[in-house]
């Protein structure tokens, strides 16, 4: 799967693929800098933000994340996701994703498409191009700021800093700067590419504090996401959240916990289970 909320997986929901919003971590609660003049620190600024989608009831959104940058072969390559968003309060949510591509990456967006709908019981995650779905029992409190954990940006104290504001489609933003902590463990050539990594740029609008575009550029890559049609505490059709299997479609069953001696009840030797890498 291309793109899943982080917050999915933690609850041990499926394997995901890697997507763009790999570059993009979870806000902190406290967060440091000095004033400049006329503005906000960049600590209340991002205080602001969490509280938004921390307390939001409901949420729709339509967001275009687009990497574009250069394959194996050194040839240009890009790979559009548009993932339109729904949440109702407690644990009611629908992420419709599908997946574009140019260059190398187009044989892998052709397989990106998936639906990822919560009815308050059940998550189920479909994926059109295998025809199988994944049912998994739904927390009984889901809040948006966790579904969205892979989507809002992070920053920390030491890292995030204001810089110059700006406008977004004439709307006066909040930049914030965060740069890019490197993992642990990282080979030398890793260390090398993550050195290489600008750091991420986050637009605030200044009125709402809604997180309105993301941004950030490597060497030969480059990271942008946009919030379209963001609607916080707004009305959400209850249909959204209603599912039903396509004809054809299988629904995918775990394996069960291996039994002592590392067999597989039900299983056939040599047959592991569908899956991808995770991001």
């Amino acid at each position: 799967m291309v793109t899943v909320p982080v917050a999915l997986r933690r609850v041990g929901c499926f394997s995901v693929r890697r997507s763009a919003l790999a570059f993009i971590a979870l806000l902190a609660l406290s967060m440091g800098a000095t004033r400049i003049a006329g503005a906000q620190t960049v600590k209340e600024v991002l205080q602001k933000v969490e509280d938004v989608y921390n307390k939001a009831s409901s949420y729709q959104c339509n967001l275009v994340v687009k990497r574009t940058g250069k394959g194996p072969d050194g040839k240009p390559l890009s790979i559009t996701q548009t993932q339109q968003v729904q949440y109702k309060s407690p644990n009611l949510f629908r992420v419709q994703v599908s997946v574009t591509g140019t260059g190398a990456a187009a044989a892998v967006a052709r397989n990106g498409n998936s639906t990822v709908i919560s009815d308050g019981k059940n998550i189920y995650v479909y994926m059109p191009a295998q025809k199988q779905y994944l049912k998994q029992a739904v927390p009984a409190s889901l809040p948006l700021r966790q579904l969205l954990a892979s989507v809002i940006p992070g920053a920390n104290t030491a890292n995030a800093r204001l810089v110059t504001p700006s406008t977004v489609n004439g709307r006066p933003v909040y930049v914030v700067e965060v740069k890019p902590q490197a993992p642990p463990n990282l080979t030398p050539e890793q260390k090398a590419r993550f050195a290489k990594l600008k750091p991420i740029q986050i637009m605030v609008d200044k009125q709402s504090y809604h997180v309105i575009r993301i941004h950030q550029e490597a060497a030969d890559a480059q990271l942008d996401v946009s919030f379209n049609g963001q609607t916080v505490n707004g009305a959400v059709p209850s249909k959204a959240f209603v599912w039903t299997p396509p004809p054809g479609a299988k629904e995918f069953v775990r394996p069960a916990t291996p039994a002592p001696g590392g067999a597989m009840p039900g299983a056939l030797p040599g047959n592991p289970g569908p899956g991808g890498p995770s991001r």
